[in-house]
């Protein structure tokens, strides 16, 4: 009898992902450290790329946008906003839609991912949201910082989460932090939740550490 593999669920179609200890092999310790990778789109390799499967949407910052150069007249229009987990509205210009690498060679996989591109101060380039990293059919292991998904050439491919990236994110989170706003005297209680809500983001997004942010989109 003849299947359509068109009509088999993915689970038939995907091969047995698993997690062993071959994968701790050249994991240095580290403190609950994020998922951060290298992908490719177009011709270009970007770094600092944060796997976040606690976000709804998939976010490219303005400053690697403009770096890959890729123009304002490719944004489509974005009608709903972007809000951090304790409500703050994050800018958006628009949207794209990009192919994207991960990884090369056998184990190299192509999704069109829908990118929100902010124009907010961040340490990461990227952040893949769950929107994506179910397209990529994903397992993530936050013990190993292993990341396994299934090619379309039937084998399993492997991102290792680059621990030098993750720690130069950190400390770049703590520099965006030291130029945050003071409060000033004469309207110190909107400011100071001003700078609360500006200074949770900044902690949420790029202090993975000790905050996890959650986008969430409101569509009109």
């Amino acid at each position: 009898m003849l299947i359509d593999e068109g009509s088999r669920t993915f689970a038939e179609r995907s091969p047995n992902i698993a997690f062993t200890s071959k994968d701790f092999e050249g994991v240095a310790p580290h403190d609950d450290d994020p998922m951060v990778i290298t992908l490719q789109i177009l011709k270009w390799n970007i770094k600092s790329v944060l796997i976040d499967t606690g976000s709804s949407a998939d976010v490219l910052t303005y400053e690697a946008f403009d770096k890959m150069g890729l123009s304002e007249e490719q944004l489509q229009p974005f009608r709903g906003t972007l809000s951090g987990f304790t409500g703050e509205k994050v800018h958006v210009r628009g949207y794209i839609t990009l192919k994207t690498i991960f990884k090369i060679g056998n184990e190299a996989k192509v999704i069109k991912i829908r990118y929100l591109v902010v124009n907010t101060p961040n340490s990461y380039n990227i952040i893949i949201g769950r929107p994506s990293f179910n397209q990529l059919g994903a397992l993530l292991s936050t013990k190993f910082l292993v990341m396994k998904y299934p090619p379309d050439n039937g084998r399993v491919g492997t991102i290792k989460g680059d621990h030098k990236v993750a720690r130069e994110c950190y400390l770049a989170s703590l520099k965006l932090q030291k130029r945050a706003p003071v409060p000033r005297k004469e309207d110190k209680t909107d400011s100071v939740n001003m700078i609360i809500s500006l200074r949770s983001f900044y902690l949420a997004v790029m202090n993975f550490n000790f905050f996890r942010f959650f986008f969430t989109i409101y569509v009109f």
